[in-house]
């Protein structure tokens, strides 16, 4: 009996090592596919067997949303682009800083969920966790106290019930749109 009950002690020490390695490799691979894509992760519509969030040439859709294709004006599309470019400089300050000097992960996620909006696009919560450039557990927190503060919305995909969308509040995209509009973008 003695020997079951240092087993039992020994095996759940063990598994919660096993879960922070396990933790830290998650980290570890968002933080890769988000270097490898630089922005949303994308994926051919056609199947021609390219490596899952590599896109290969052809058309390119989101791959959190497919369905949301949008045929957005030409101004929306352009804000989007305008706010990608300032996320791909935001990462471009990594190259030569440590990536924890500038860690802003409400930000980027905001801003993320910002171009999506004008790209027509909708953002599932693992895609905006890899936008936030953070470990996901620091994601997850920061989306929880967004969304309570009322500047996220959750939306349940209706066709996967284990799927869930995070989207800006109306109030937060108004916001930013002043904030972008004063100081000129």
């Amino acid at each position: 009996m003695g020997y079951e009950g240092s087993r039992s002690n020994h095996q759940s020490e063990t598994d919660g090592a096993r879960i922070r390695r396990l933790e830290h490799t998650v980290d570890q691979l968002l933080s890769m596919i988000h270097d490898l894509t630089s922005g949303p992760i994308t994926a051919s519509t056609d199947d021609d067997g390219s490596l899952i969030g590599l896109a290969a040439p052809g058309p390119m859709v989101p791959v959190h949303d497919r369905t949301a294709a949008t045929e957005a004006d030409p101004a929306k599309l352009a804000r989007a682009a305008d706010i990608r470019e300032r996320i791909r400089t935001r990462r471009l300050r990594e190259s030569y800083f440590p990536a924890d000097c500038f860690a802003d992960p409400s930000w980027d996620m905001m801003l993320d969920l910002y171009a999506a909006h004008y790209e027509g696009a909708r953002v599932s919560v693992s895609s905006l966790c890899i936008a936030a450039s953070v470990p996901a557990t620091t994601a997850l927190r920061r989306i929880n106290q967004l969304t309570a503060q009322g500047l996220f919305v959750r939306d349940h995909d209706p066709i996967d019930g284990r799927r869930v969308f995070i989207r800006l509040s109306e109030d937060a995209k108004n916001r930013l749109d002043r904030y972008f509009d004063s100081v000129g973008y």
